[in-house]
């Protein structure tokens, strides 16, 4: 059987300086995570002239962890306030990976990348309305969501993209 290590540590913060707005981050650095004992591990290794992949059985003693990216952290920032006719919210956040390999063995690899999500609405005095314009993936990073790897090749399904859009609620 196969055992590993892994060191890191995590922190989380949050702070509400005044009302209505307040700010949060997060972090988690893994500078240690690795096969100890894998001497009979299994990967895809790509095959000679660039033709599918060839199930290998390699030693993959101290090698890194699949999808252990050695640092993410995030912040955001959300404000509300009042005017005249409703209230106002924004919110903005920030998401970066330093990346990591999908399969064991380094064969493939997930490249660090950014993601920038942000929301503006208004809510009328009701509070019954609220509309609000939103994006997601501003910086329009191209990043896998999942993949997967087999004697066919490569294969991955793509995060979503850029994404801009409206938002009509009604709360009965």
């Amino acid at each position: 059987a196969a055992t590993a290590t892994i060191r890191g540590a995590e922190l989380q913060i949050g702070w509400r300086p005044i009302a209505g707005l307040s700010f949060d981050a997060g972090a988690s650095y893994v500078p240690t995570a690795r096969y100890d004992s894998f001497p009979s591990g299994t990967t895809f290794a790509p095959r000679a002239g660039g033709l599918g992949a060839a199930l290998t059985i390699l030693d993959l003693s101290g090698t890194r962890m699949i999808r252990t990216p050695k640092f993410t952290g995030n912040v955001g920032i959300n404000y509300g306030f009042d005017v005249g006719g409703g209230k106002v919210a924004l919110s903005g956040s920030y998401f970066y990976n330093s990346g990591f390999y999908w399969v064991p063995a380094g064969v493939v690899r997930q490249p660090s990348y950014n993601i920038v999500n942000g929301k503006a609405s208004w809510t009328d005095p009701s509070e019954k309305w609220t509309l609000s314009v939103w994006g997601r993936n501003l910086a329009g990073e191209v990043y896998y969501q999942s993949t997967a790897v087999s004697t066919g090749g490569f294969v991955g399904s793509f995060a979503e993209p850029r994404t801009i859009g409206i938002g009509v609620e009604y709360k009965f």
